[in-house]
């Protein structure tokens, strides 16, 4: 009606997608909130039967349900299209011990420290410790194995003659050049640096990538966690996220080919 106003209303409608769109809110909440404001406005701002419109909406449980697990699916297909051309590493799980005790030694007071401190809970402390070393030593084996040259971490402080092989020392003097990677360097980290100079500096790029992926976050795991705590309230306990893609939506970065997965339906007439 007015698309004079179109770009400076783009932004504000855009605003509200990015801070809706992925609410964890229960798939009930089309036939709660939204169809009863579109209702609203249909009979009292445009003074029309609204009847026909809310019939063409199909916003029941079950079937949001069937749209988020679609997208979800589609997420996924996207997802192992990528890894099939990509690097990826598998983490395993955070160090967990049966008991969390030896771990209040480092949070509890000194006054309270000598107060509960007995011969027997020593112990008990002495072999949570030992659990969790034993733990770590197996979980970072790979890590503590690993050769990280030093160029790799210190590209410019390194000596290229005589501590890097031949096959890299013309790239890496080029680098050591190079004023503006040593800026970004001085800025972030080394890894940053490498990712950004990746396709600049192919050869280095090429056995740096596999020691990029040792040292994956946790990020995404622990976002996953609360996630799930958020998702799985008292009012969708019913809900099963193994099945369900609305986890997976709410996680990836991901855009789903919504315009191709509506072509798979038909649009919803009035009865």
């Amino acid at each position: 009606m007015h698309p004079e106003k179109a770009d400076k209303e783009r932004p504000f409608f855009q605003a509200l997608k990015d801070k809706h769109a992925k609410c964890g809110q229960p798939f009930t909440i089309g036939e709660k909130l939204v169809l009863p404001a579109i209702k609203e406005v249909i009979s009292t701002v445009m003074e029309r039967d609204p009847t026909h419109v809310l019939k063409s909406l199909p916003l029941s449980n079950d079937t949001v349900a069937r749209r988020i697990n679609e997208m979800g699916a589609d997420t996924e297909e996207q997802l192992c299209v990528i890894l099939q051309d990509s690097y990826f590493s598998i983490q395993l799980d955070e160090t967990t011990t049966s008991d969390n005790n030896a771990l209040l030694m480092s949070t509890i007071g000194p006054p309270t420290v000598s107060e509960a401190l007995t011969d027997d809970r020593l112990l008990i402390y002495i072999d949570h410790l030992r659990m969790v070393k034993a733990d770590m030593e197996i979980r970072f084996k790979d890590l503590l194995d690993l050769d990280v040259p030093i160029w790799v971490v210190q590209p410019f402080q390194a000596d290229v003659v005589n501590k890097c092989e031949p096959a890299i020392q013309e790239h890496l003097i080029d680098i050591q050049c190079d004023d503006e990677a040593q800026a970004t360097f001085l800025t972030s980290d080394w890894g940053s640096m490498w990712v950004k100079y990746a396709e600049l500096y192919p050869a280095l790029w090429e056995k740096i990538k596999l020691l990029l992926l040792s040292f994956p976050t946790t990020y995404l795991v622990e976002q996953g966690f609360s996630q799930v705590l958020h998702m799985q309230s008292k009012y969708r306990n019913r809900l099963d996220l193994m099945d369900s893609g609305a986890l997976r939506l709410k996680l990836t970065s991901l855009q789903s080919a919504v315009k191709k997965l509506t072509e798979k339906h038909q649009v919803q007439g009035s009865h």
